[in-house]
């Protein structure tokens, strides 16, 4: 049959499925139902035959989402011969670049730019090459909607994380405001699982929710312990290695030194104070000679008797001071064991306002430096 210039008829008609689509056959071995395309020819004079497909290929991609949301997908179409080399048959593009001006738009989806290659493969025992033809198409995500459903939450609970540390030390529904945190993050963990493709990448947004998640797990635990040592009442003395490290290097580096110095210096004043009154206020008992006269020299100005009582007398206000005195003593031990305890307890809550406002600076600097590495990471590809 001639064939007029610029005449269509059915690729099968001319030389049957010289030209395959190896992804749409690899598609096609895998799913018998898979929908065969049909192309069409235009053959010149010389022997030139424009090969057009008339149809949609359906090619199965498999996206990397390392980057996502900011990711670039690369899908590509290779075209070739199984029959005829390159002595037979060469292959070259029309126009180059394709364009992409009917290339319909996606809601999620943007073509970038659509590459072109020109491959030569060497099949086993073979000296003349195979040519191929490859059509890589550049995608990059829509990332309005991912923005606002995955990063904005995240950066917000991230930033909410930080009040566990700005609340007082001895709040203890820290600890619940954690365990809600925690909650949170997994959902959202959750849902970016059901919604990205099956891949063999984990994306670094995933890797920066399970970080977040390991962060908030442990600033729970040191919020728990800060709570525990600023609400607990049987407590000893801290330890003075703790005691250097925490109030002599971080407090000043915090510039919480002039705090830690004024509460104790408060201590200071008072044990001082009480010392003096102590001395001020002591007055010896009076003694009692063998022939029971009272020692007068140990008396105070105030307590001489303007005429002595007999002895039995004096034995009984020596054993009523002695009884008052007892009293006093027990009284004042209690004193001191309640004012040494409440030392001991302001102590241990000056520690744990320290070490929060310890917490709070490390997890400042981890929240920062994972937002920072995250977006770096996803920019510069």
């Amino acid at each position: 049959m001639n064939l007029l210039h610029g005449e269509l008829m059915p690729v099968n008609f001319l030389c049957g499925e010289l030209i395959i689509n190896y992804r749409h056959q690899k598609a096609e071995a895998r799913e018998p139902g898979f929908k065969r395309s049909f192309v069409r020819i235009i053959v010149s004079h010389d022997g030139v035959v424009l090969w057009i497909p008339v149809t949609k290929y359906e090619v199965q991609c498999f996206p990397n989402t390392t980057f996502f949301p900011f990711d670039i997908q690369i899908c590509s179409l290779i075209l070739g011969s199984e029959i005829y080399n390159i002595r037979h048959m060469d292959m070259n593009f029309v126009k180059r670049p394709i364009p992409s001006w009917n290339i319909d738009e996606h809601p999620l989806w943007k073509v970038e730019r659509i590459t072109t290659e020109k491959i030569l493969n060497k099949c086993a025992g073979c000296d003349v090459p195979y040519v191929n033809l490859k059509i890589n198409f550049h995608f990059t995500r829509h990332a309005t909607v991912p923005f606002y459903t995955f990063l904005l939450p995240c950066f917000l609970l991230s930033s909410l994380s930080l009040v566990l540390f700005l609340l007082p030390s001895d709040f203890a529904d820290k600890v619940t405001l954690g365990f809600g945190l925690f909650m949170a993050f997994f959902v959202l963990l959750l849902y970016l699982v059901s919604v990205l493709p099956p891949s063999q990448e984990l994306p670094y947004f995933g890797i920066y929710l399970c970080f977040n998640l390991a962060i908030l797990t442990l600033s729970t635990f040191l919020n728990v312990l800060v709570v525990n040592l600023a609400n607990s009442h049987a407590r000893s003395k801290i330890a003075k290695p703790l005691r250097a490290i925490v109030f002599d290097f971080f407090a000043p580096i915090l510039c919480l030194k002039d705090m830690v110095k004024k509460s104790r210096s408060q201590y200071l004043i008072a044990e001082e104070n009480s010392f003096q009154l102590s001395i001020n206020n002591y007055c010896s008992l009076p003694k009692i000679q063998n022939q029971g006269e009272v020692d007068k020299e140990h008396l105070c100005e105030d307590d001489l008797p303007e005429s002595l009582s007999p002895r039995s007398d004096y034995q009984q206000i020596e054993a009523d001071i002695a009884n008052i005195r007892r009293i006093a003593s027990d009284y004042t031990k209690k004193l001191s064991e309640a004012e040494s305890e409440k030392k001991v307890l302001d102590e241990w809550k000056r520690l744990a306002m320290v070490l929060n406002c310890l917490f709070f600076v490390c997890y400042l600097f981890l929240f920062g430096g994972s937002l920072i590495a995250y977006f770096l990471l996803a920019y510069i590809k």
